[in-house]
């Protein structure tokens, strides 16, 4: 921004959020450096400085405006309320009634659980709880893969027998 004060050329640099205003002002063709602003009793003040105390602050202006333009490109401008903050969740919660169809249903699964016979809990528990393969399982157990499959099967069966029927 150019400005002509008192027949000698001034320029101007200023952010709209900064505090202060930098200034050169040409007088007899020799620049002046000047920081202009409003103190503590919002009384306007302007003083000159060395050209390395302006180029500082020239520096420190335009890195707080790219920071401001930085902000405004990234920050979400939409109104974060509950319910667009619930509509981006990955794991949206449960409400109470899904929370306790789900504890009655877990319930309900663990009574089947206990009642299987121990070698399919166990097997069951493995595959499903510490996430074992059919092979491992059979390692552990010292037995063949085709039985631990079929003990498997046959307690989902029973488990889904057990639902139905409650």
């Amino acid at each position: 921004m150019k400005n002509y004060h008192d027949g000698d050329y001034a320029l101007n640099k200023f952010s709209k959020t900064s505090q202060y205003k930098l200034q050169i002002k040409l007088v007899d063709w020799i620049p002046h450096f000047f920081v202009s602003f409003n103190d503590g009793q919002d009384l306007y003040q302007e003083t000159e400085v060395s050209l390395p105390v302006y180029m500082e602050l020239l520096k420190s202006t335009r890195s707080e405006r790219n920071q401001q333009r930085w902000d405004e490109r990234y920050t979400e401008n939409s109104a974060l309320i509950d319910e667009t903050l619930y509509n981006r969740a990955f794991d949206k919660p449960n409400n109470v009634e899904d929370e306790i169809n789900e504890s009655l249903l877990n319930e309900q699964i663990l009574q089947a659980i206990r009642q299987l016979p121990k070698a399919q809990q166990r097997r069951l528990m493995q595959y499903y709880e510490t996430g074992l393969t059919y092979e491992q399982i059979a390692e552990i157990e010292g037995c063949s893969h085709n039985a631990v499959v079929k003990t498997v099967k046959h307690a989902e069966a029973k488990i889904k027998e057990f639902l139905q029927i409650s």
